[in-house]
């Protein structure tokens, strides 16, 4: 139920990805006014800067690994055993993607996974994909084990435009534009509503975002192709160590066609398309599922496209928390601006959306509940959660200050994600 408020207070959205999209949704729903403003919009699907249209969006996404050459299928969590924050985020989304199988915007995915005894007992999900269980490991690697799941799947493109349409249902508001500070939005100045709260979801462009210029953030490039192919039912993975940054893997999708794929490389900016890569993905993925092909010849393969994104990641893992900046007009000296930065998920965007939206939420809610009370102190009511300490039922809550006087090199304060957890 939405707090007690008069619906006044405005909030301005940075970025149209799956995070900021989801979070205004859930912004909305609970009566606030919502702008979303951002150079490239849901209904974009030509932007290589923009990674959630490309996104996979399987529940579960592979990463090469050099202990299980040449077996296919190794898929799983993003979040590690002692990961509890990610892991929040990863079940709240799942079980919200999980209802909406009904809907057609998702559907049910057949998993299976191959790794080591110990990695198969530290997978902390039994509890919540349906049909967990074990599974033969392969015939000629005795120390794997496997077991299988059903998880969910999604088209990236088809799933962001449905929750462009939701969202403008609930009222919020699309405007196309550039942002060069994260002050904007709060400048009487400038051709947006004038906002009361400010969601930094701007990925990538947090990085060059004056008011935050986080020195963190990185993209991961990734190349894939989309195929025709309404006989691939199952997520296959082939994990090769002499793939180097490259993979082999099949993502169908509910619209009959699957996402295959691909490459990990971190820090590459480039986005222009890789004939070559392009073939060895169709070649690798091929001799996975023949099914790829409507007559099982290579040749007749139906591509429709390829694409390139990057991936919006950060050194330290994903930054979620609110921070009060000091304006940057010398008229405003003193004024501080509420900004709830949310970037930094990497290529785990669509699989932790809905959780991360909901913490946003919380920050929010606090936020004006504070603000509100005179006599609290904003900066020191906030319960600080440490991220991998504590259950994933408890909130991440976090507040930072800044002024724009500070001499000393300001760096964000985010719990430390392992580099294995965040760049996949």
């Amino acid at each position: 139920m939405p707090i007690g408020r008069t619906n006044t207070q405005h909030i301005v959205i940075l970025g149209s990805g799956v995070i900021g999209v989801t979070t205004a949704i859930t912004l909305a729903k609970q009566g606030y006014q919502v702008t979303v403003c951002a150079r490239d919009l849901p209904t974009d699907s030509e932007s290589t800067g923009f990674a959630s249209p490309w996104a996979g969006a399987s529940m579960y996404t592979p990463r090469p690994t050099s202990s299980l050459t040449n077996y296919p299928t190794d898929w799983f969590t993003f979040a590690s055993k002692f990961d509890y924050r990610m892991q929040r985020w990863e079940e709240y989304t799942f079980k919200k993607l999980w209802s909406l199988i009904p809907s057609g915007h998702v559907m049910e995915l057949p998993i299976k996974v191959y790794k080591s005894e110990q990695a198969i007992k530290d997978l902390w999900h039994q509890h919540l994909t349906p049909n967990f269980r074990r599974i033969p490991g392969p015939s000629n690697n005795p120390d794997i084990s496997g077991v299988a799941f059903t998880s969910v799947s999604l088209s990236a493109p088809d799933y962001l435009k449905h929750l462009h349409q939701v969202a403008k249902q609930l009222g919020v508001k699309f405007v196309r534009k550039s942002v060069s500070s994260i002050h904007e939005p709060f400048d009487y100045t400038q051709d947006l509503p004038v906002a009361d709260l400010v969601v930094n979801a701007t990925g990538l462009g947090a990085r060059k975002l004056q008011g935050c210029n986080d020195p963190q953030v990185m993209p991961i490039r990734g190349q894939t192709v989309v195929v025709d192919a309404p006989n691939v039912k199952e997520c296959v993975m082939a994990v090769d160590s002499s793939y180097g940054s490259e993979s082999a893997y099949i993502i169908p999708r509910p619209n009959g066609q699957a996402i295959l794929g691909g490459c990990f490389q971190v820090g590459n900016w480039d986005t222009t398309i890789d004939n070559d890569m392009g073939k060895r993905i169709l070649e690798r993925c091929f001799e996975l599922n023949k099914n790829l092909s409507p007559t099982g010849k290579f040749e007749d393969i139906k591509v429709l496209r390829h694409n390139v994104g990057l991936r919006p990641a950060r050194e330290g893992g994903t930054r979620l928390e609110i921070e009060m900046l000091e304006s940057d007009k010398e008229y405003e000296q003193g004024t501080m601006h509420p900004v709830v930065h949310a970037y930094g998920i990497g290529p785990a965007g669509f699989q932790c959306s809905w959780g991360m939206a909901r913490d946003v939420l919380n920050l929010v809610d606090e936020h004006f509940k504070s603000s509100r009370t005179t006599t609290v102190d904003l900066f020191t009511s906030t319960e600080a959660v440490k991220s991998n300490t504590t259950p994933r039922s408890c909130p991440t809550v976090t507040s930072t200050t800044r002024s724009r006087s500070s001499s000393q090199r300001w760096m964000p304060k985010s719990p430390i994600i392992s580099p294995q957890t965040v760049l996949i």
